[in-house]
């Protein structure tokens, strides 16, 4: 059997790496993407940031300043005279008023070039509209993090449940916060696509274990919870070619004789599996016919 090279499963592996890198951020980078110049707060959004500010008619203190409506900012003593009061309908002017003046412009100046979707936009508005954003928290944040192809998707939602989640007026960790946390991430993640679990098996085949110059062979991969293949393949001990397998199937033909080997490695944008090793032998084109004479039939 042929033994595999170590530089060819290096380079294998890294195209399968490459292929995965542009599965994780599909949902920022694909032919929709747009940047946060060019985009404004949706409906949803605003809806999901109603819902989590909660609606108070008349103004109350809210540990950091005194806040009407969806979150907006009353006078500083308008909160204990219960004379201040504001309806739904002028409490959502006040609100996107707020967002379109102050938080939106604080998001395109840290996240200036940053490809992201309207969901991943509208999260970063409530985050922002939320913590008030200072100077780089949001450019620091695991979700902006994560649109750099900083952190994995796993890696920005652990993280982003515990950013910034203390309560200013009792300095303690705040359950509430981090229940928002968990609802941006939500909706930040809500337009890219998920693979479910990391593959757990790799498997390759061959339709031939001998064929001629020229001659075509047929190889399959398959696995669990792949979305993608890459196969490596050597001629003897040394590399021969790195190719990705549409499908998983591949059909080629070798133009040299000799001894190949091939194994495939399945992935998806959670993680990748090598297969078994597939050898096969390429040999010169066969002989037209045969034919055996004797110079005597009887000795």
């Amino acid at each position: 059997m042929v033994s595999k090279n170590n530089g060819l499963r290096v380079l294998t592996v890294f195209l399968a790496i490459l292929i995965m890198f542009s599965l994780c951020n599909i949902g920022i980078k694909s032919a929709n993407a747009t940047t946060s110049a060019d985009l404004s707060i949706s409906q949803n959004g605003i809806d999901f940031i109603k819902g989590c500010e909660g609606f108070s008619e008349y103004c109350y203190y809210d540990g950091a300043q005194s806040s009407i409506g969806y979150g907006t900012k009353c006078g500083t003593t308008a909160h204990s005279s219960k004379q201040h009061k504001i309806t739904r309908e002028q409490a959502e002017i006040d609100m996107l008023r707020e967002i379109n003046n102050q938080y939106i412009p604080n998001i395109r100046k840290q996240t200036s070039g940053i490809q992201m979707n309207q969901s991943q936009f509208d999260a970063l508005v409530s985050f922002t509209y939320n913590t008030g954003g200072g100077n780089t928290m949001i450019k620091n944040s695991p979700l902006v993090k994560f649109l750099r192809g900083e952190l994995s998707e796993s890696d920005a939602r652990s993280q982003f449940e515990n950013y910034v989640v203390t309560n200013s007026a009792t300095g303690k960790v705040d359950q509430g916060l981090k229940n928002r946390r968990n609802k941006e991430a939500n909706l930040f993640f809500s337009d890219v696509p998920h693979d479910s679990k990391v593959p757990t098996y790799s498997n390759l085949e061959s339709d031939k274990t001998m064929i001629a110059v020229g001659e075509e062979i047929t190889f399959t991969a398959s696995s669990d919870y792949a979305t993608g293949f890459t196969i490596g393949i050597y001629e003897g001990t040394e590399q021969y070619s790195v190719q990705a397998m549409p499908d998983g199937r591949l059909t080629l033909t070798f133009d040299k004789a000799g001894e190949y080997g091939a194994y495939v490695t399945s992935y998806n944008s959670l993680g990748y599996v090598d297969s078994n090793w597939v050898g096969f032998i390429v040999y010169d084109s066969a002989p037209t016919y045969s034919n055996l004479e004797s110079d005597k039939t009887m000795i």
